[in-house]
């Protein structure tokens, strides 16, 4: 499925999104398909604005629409690549989070699951679940759903390059304990 996306480019609506968003008078001038897209479509966009200036851009999830849903509860400005190193803390409070370069509009769920992988990996299943703890304190609305976990592990999982054996059996123990959840 993901190459017969890939092979295809964005619809001209989504195209013209991008570069309304990069401002007046701005127009694409390339599109090119990235090939590591996992369970979405990413294409690489240059967009020149009204002053010739130009802009490189990654257009994400185009070829799934049933994603893009303008529910304030399900759909959220995401920070794409959320994990213990892009969160600033000071005095014990997260203060910041930085790195939007994989920035979309999603599921917080997802930020919430990237997140939760990353700590298994480098911490253990325990930190993982004290970040989900501190996540629902935090953000009570939020609801936990073990599907996003492993959709964001999973789409990980072919980029990461030659991870430890403990890594390994820490993510194997992640997996685990997701298909092993119940609410």
């Amino acid at each position: 499925m993901t190459a017969n996306i890939l092979r295809c480019r964005p619809p001209p609506e989504a195209l013209a999104w991008a570069a309304r968003a990069v401002g007046r008078k701005a127009r694409v001038i390339s599109v090119r398909a990235l090939s590591h897209g996992g369970w979405h479509a990413n294409h690489a966009l240059e967009i020149v604005d009204g002053p010739g200036r130009r802009h490189r851009l990654v257009l994400r999830r185009w070829a799934r629409p049933e994603w893009i849903v303008e529910d304030p509860d399900f759909t959220v400005e995401r920070e794409g690549d959320y994990h213990p190193g892009n969160t600033l803390w000071s005095r014990g409070r997260l203060t910041g989070v930085v790195d939007w370069t994989q920035a979309s509009r999603g599921p917080p769920a997802v930020d919430v699951g990237h997140m939760r992988w990353n700590l298994a990996a480098d911490f253990g299943e325990e930190a993982a679940d004290g970040f989900l703890r501190w996540h629902r304190a935090t953000d009570p609305r939020s609801p936990h759903d073990p599907y996003w976990d492993l959709v964001t592990l999973m789409d990980v999982l072919p980029d990461l390059t030659a991870p430890s054996p403990a890594e390994i059996e820490r993510l194997d123990g992640h997996v685990a304990s997701l298909i092993a959840y119940q609410a």
